[in-house]
């Protein structure tokens, strides 16, 4: 159906931004992709989780905000027909790493979907629990969301994207580092 897109700069020390959808969507056939450029070191105020609020509102968060502006460039894709989204979020950890189970509702066919996530996090430094693995899992009736640990309880917003003709493949993929010594 259309397209839309924009930038903002989410400025030092904010740590939630709204961003205005015109036309309004309907955000049942509808999915947000982002990107961001930014030069804060710790996760807590680098790291942006964003996510579809209602027909006109996209929000976007971080944990902290203390140091740095952060640049946001986001798209919304909205379609007509043949595409369906859930969407929700979630918060991984604390205590112990591994997969955290939501359910959705409906079901969808994993054949046809795939995951889109992203995080926020009040870590310190870039380890296990700021990067997360999203799945569709147990027959399209779950989405599995994995952290080799979870100690700084990060939040994830997901959107699970069904297109009704569409085919989708998904499978593990590893990050070896260059360095043999090194691990990644």
């Amino acid at each position: 159906k259309r397209v839309q897109a924009s930038s903002f700069t989410m400025l030092s020390g904010a740590t939630l931004t709204t961003a205005t959808l015109s036309p309004a969507i309907d955000p049942t056939k509808s999915f947000l992709v982002f990107g961001v450029e930014e030069n804060a070191a710790p996760p807590v105020d680098g790291q942006i989780s964003g996510q579809i609020t209602n027909a006109t509102t996209l929000t976007f968060q971080r944990a902290a905000g203390n140091t740095g502006n952060i640049r946001v460039t986001w798209w919304v894709a909205e379609f007509t027909s043949g595409v369906r989204v859930l969407r929700g979020a979630a918060t991984l950890g604390p205590a112990s790493p591994g997969d955290l189970t939501v359910p959705l509702a409906p079901a969808v066919d994993p054949r046809r979907s795939f995951p889109l996530i992203s995080l926020r996090t009040s870590g310190s430094s870039y380890e296990g629990s700021d990067f997360a693995r999203a799945e569709i899992t147990g027959g399209g009736a779950n989405l599995s969301l994995y952290l080799s640990n979870g100690i700084n309880s990060p939040v994830a917003e997901w959107q699970v994207v069904e297109y009704t003709d569409a085919e989708v493949q998904s499978g593990p993929l590893t990050f070896v580092h260059p360095d043999p010594s090194k691990t990644a």
